[in-house]
């Protein structure tokens, strides 16, 4: 916490921004990488930089900025790590705020990437997402983000996921059936798709050996 508190993400953001100025280099997508990666290692287990990491012009506003800024096909997973650790590590209150922040449009974005460990960390977020948002609501009320998310194409890009059997890592459409779970919290999910979901989960539940 001691780097975080004299400025140390504040000098990452920095680093991360001027590297998006101008035409990008492998020297600028270094250091992008460099930056992320240290972002990382601050923020890993360390629910005390939350505050830090949600200042205005912080490291969250700067990861969503470099997510919506680079071509999709730019986008590698190490840029969504420090995401991810900010998103595990936070309370259902806390991830509201990074809601309000606009991480779902950004999330949304990178779920478009052919990057197999890309869509791995964003289906991540999402299932921490949309279950902490599903318990804020309270039992049986729908859940708030369902018309957004089928609005903005999200839950679509969700199914397409879930539904897409040539992963090498299965946890992708795990994670992508449980968000969607959650996003039909207390609402009937439709047919199409709803009986394939509830029948993966059940056996991901029932399956020897599962954590």
């Amino acid at each position: 916490m001691k780097i975080i508190k004299q400025g140390g993400l504040k000098d990452i953001c920095k680093v991360i921004h001027s590297s998006l100025e101008g035409e990008m280099s492998w020297n600028k997508q270094y250091l992008i990488r460099f930056g992320c990666d240290a972002a990382s290692i601050l923020l890993k287990d360390n629910p005390q930089s939350f505050r830090f990491a949600i200042e205005s012009g912080g490291i969250i506003d700067e990861i969503i900025f470099l997510l919506i800024r680079l071509p999709i096909g730019n986008i590698n997973q190490f840029n969504l790590v420090s995401l991810c650790h900010i998103v595990n590590s936070s309370n259902y209150e806390q991830i509201k705020i990074l809601v309000e922040k606009g991480i779902l449009k950004t999330m949304n974005r990178t779920l478009n990437s052919g990057n197999e460990l890309v869509q791995e960390y964003s289906v991540l977020i999402f299932k921490v997402i949309t279950f902490a948002i599903g318990e804020l609501e309270g039992e049986g009320k729908p859940h708030p983000l369902l018309k957004e998310m089928e609005n903005d194409g999200t839950l679509t890009k969700l199914i397409e996921i879930f539904q897409n059997d040539k992963y090498n890592n299965k946890d992708i459409n795990l994670q992508s059936a449980c968000s969607i779970g959650y996003l039909y919290k207390a609402t009937p999910i439709p047919i199409e798709f709803g009986s394939s979901i509830i029948i993966h989960l059940k056996d991901y539940i029932i399956k020897p050996n599962n954590q």
